[in-house]
C-alpha cells in the first residue's frame, strides 16, 4: 500500500511540475512578444502611418486605381506603399505565430479591415499589372516568366496577409 501512495505522490508531483513548466513557457513567450507588439503599436501611431491612413481613407478613391500604384502621386504612393508593407509585415508575424492575433486585433482590428477594404481595388490592379508585366529570366537554359516589380509583388503579398488577419479579426469580438 505504501508503494501505491508513493506512486500517486510521484505522479501528482510530475503533473504539477509539467503544469508549472507549461505556464512558465507561456509567460516567456509573452515576455518575448511584448516588445515586438509595443514597437508595432508605436509605429502604427506614428505621424507617417497616420498620414498614410488618412490618404487611404480620404484621397485614395479620387485616384485612378486601375493604374495601380503608378496612378498615385509620388508622395501618396510612398505613404500607401509604406502602410501596405506595415500591414504585410504584421500579417506575416501573425500568420507565423510571432505575435498572437488577440492583442493585434484588439488594438488594430478595425483599422486593418477598413484599410484593406480601401486598398483592395489597388491591390487587384497591381495583380493584373503584374501578370501583364512579366519579365523573362534565364534558368537552366530556358526562359520562364515571373514578376519583376518588387513593389507590386510586395503589395500583392499584402492581400494575402490582410485576408489572413482580417479573417482572424472578424472571428474575434474586438473591432
Amino acid at each position: 500500500m505504501l508503494e501505491i501512495a508513493a506512486l500517486v505522490v510521484s505522479l501528482v508531483a510530475l503533473a504539477v511540475t509539467g503544469a508549472v513548466s507549461f505556464r512558465q513557457l507561456r509567460l516567456t513567450e509573452h515576455a518575448n512578444t511584448l516588445p515586438v507588439l509595443v514597437d508595432l503599436f508605436r509605429e502604427h501611431r506614428s505621424v507617417r502611418l497616420a498620414q498614410a491612413r488618412q490618404v487611404v481613407h480620404e484621397q485614395l478613391s479620387a485616384y485612378d486605381l486601375s493604374a495601380g500604384l503608378a496612378g498615385l502621386p509620388e508622395d501618396d504612393r510612398h505613404l500607401v506603399r509604406e502602410l501596405a508593407w506595415f500591414y504585410d509585415n504584421l500579417g506575416a508575424m501573425v500568420a507565423h505565430g510571432v505575435v498572437d492575433i488577440e492583442p493585434v486585433s484588439g488594438y488594430l482590428g478595425g483599422w486593418v479591415i477598413s484599410v484593406w477594404e480601401s486598398l483592395q481595388p489597388l491591390v487587384q490592379a497591381e495583380r493584373a499589372k503584374r501578370a501583364q508585366n512579366a519579365c523573362r529570366i534565364r534558368t537552366a537554359g530556358r526562359s520562364t516568366s515571373r514578376t519583376c516589380t518588387t513593389s507590386s509583388a510586395r503589395l500583392l503579398r499584402t492581400e494575402l496577409a490582410q485576408e489572413r488577419i482580417c479573417g482572424g479579426f472578424r472571428s474575434t469580438e474586438h473591432r
